[in-house]
């Protein structure tokens, strides 16, 4: 018998909570019914002590304890004797009782009314014990067919109240089975692409002629790749950095190459202007070294050094003695024009500039360039 699912035993155990609620319901009334049984039976007997009620029964049952008694007397069952003084009894209480009934008719109707409803209430009392009953019955009917139903599912004893728990942890343990069947299988993959990984990362390094030692496992062989990487990678970070130092070298060697081309072409046209500077000052054929060269340039300015400084000399000085000189020719002119005006005219200002024009011709006739100088 497979298990009864959530829904049918969510709906078992409201079945069997609503019964349960009914036998709850149905002991309190059942409760409640004894004692109003009790009140009853109280009522009826405060009543009849408080009063001297005698009702139809009591008489009649008088009369048939005096009938019984005179019948014992009259067949002999009972002596003469004993059974006169009863017989007599008996009479007068029947008498009495009769008498009395007469004068209680409604006290005696009152107590017949309340007895009657502790009869009534009895009798509600016996249903309400027999509805009773057939409610326990029912939970212990129900609990009865839930024990074999437990016995068919293979869960002997469980209460009805802890299947949905049992319920939610067997879910909760086939969960966990299939989560871990997933798992070893996912595990048992991993294995066997371990070892193939291991089998052919072995292959790729003994073929990259890596030393390998026995009985390496996934682990050891990715250490041995990274290292054999790592030694790649550091002899490919050597290569490029030869490469780029062998081509800054190669860059520098073609810039010396252009430099000494440059420099090459510099002193052939130096030679070059050399030679026109040769022809230019008239010593085209002469032999001359740069080391003469330099001697005669040498020379040369010391000579245009002694023309300058006869040149400053002259400027300093002789100038100055130019400017004092018509200095004072001008003050000689303006007295000799105070003292006599015919005098004036002769030695006047005219003849000043024309001396002054003179000695002007004269230093510009000089040679101010240095190669006439030297000649």
């Amino acid at each position: 018998m497979t298990l009864p699912s959530r829904e049918r035993v969510t709906a078992l155990r409201e079945a069997r909570q609503a019964l349960v609620v009914t036998l709850r319901a149905s002991a309190e009334r059942v409760v409640e019914a004894a004692a109003k049984v009790e009140d009853a039976c109280l009522e009826v007997q405060h009543y009849a002590a408080s009063r001297s009620i005698v009702t139809r029964a009591d008489v009649h049952t008088a009369r048939v304890h005096r009938d019984q008694t005179w019948a014992a007397l009259k067949d002999g069952t009972t002596s003469l004797t004993s059974g006169a003084p009863a017989l007599d009894a008996a009479i007068a209480l029947a008498d009495y009782q009769a008498d009395t009934q007469l004068g209680s008719t409604a006290e005696a109707a009152e107590l017949t009314s309340r007895a009657q409803h502790h009869q009534r209430e009895m009798l509600a009392h016996e249903q309400r014990a027999a509805l009773l009953a057939a409610h326990r019955q029912a939970v212990l009917d129900f609990d009865q067919t839930w024990s074999v139903q437990t016995q068919h599912i293979d869960l002997p004893g469980m209460a009805l109240d802890d299947v949905a728990a049992w319920l939610s942890q067997r879910e909760t343990a086939i969960t966990a089975a299939v989560i871990l069947a997933s798992r070893q299988s996912e595990a048992a993959e991993e294995h066997r692409a371990a070892h193939q990984a291991a089998d052919a990362l072995t292959e790729q390094l003994h073929s990259a002629g890596v030393a390998l030692g026995a009985g390496l496992d996934l682990i050891a062989l990715c250490g041995a790749a990274e290292e054999h990487i790592r030694h790649g990678d550091t002899a490919q970070e050597r290569r490029q950095s030869l490469l780029l130092r062998l081509t800054e070298a190669a860059r520098e060697l073609q810039a010396l190459q252009e430099n000494n081309a440059n420099a090459a072409q510099a002193c052939h046209d130096w030679d070059q202007q050399w030679a026109a500077g040769l022809r230019a000052v008239g010593l085209d054929g002469r032999a001359l070294s740069v080391a003469d060269a330099e001697a005669a340039l040498d020379l040369l300015a010391s000579v245009v050094g002694d023309l300058d400084e006869v040149a400053k000399l002259r400027r300093d000085r002789i100038d100055t003695m130019e400017q004092d000189l018509e200095r004072f020719q001008r003050m000689g002119a303006e007295l000799a024009a105070r003292l006599d005006p015919a005098l004036a005219r002769e030695t006047g200002p005219g003849h000043a500039p024309e001396r002054a024009s003179t000695r002007r011709s004269d230093t510009a006739t000089e040679p101010n360039d240095p190669a006439r100088r030297a000649q």
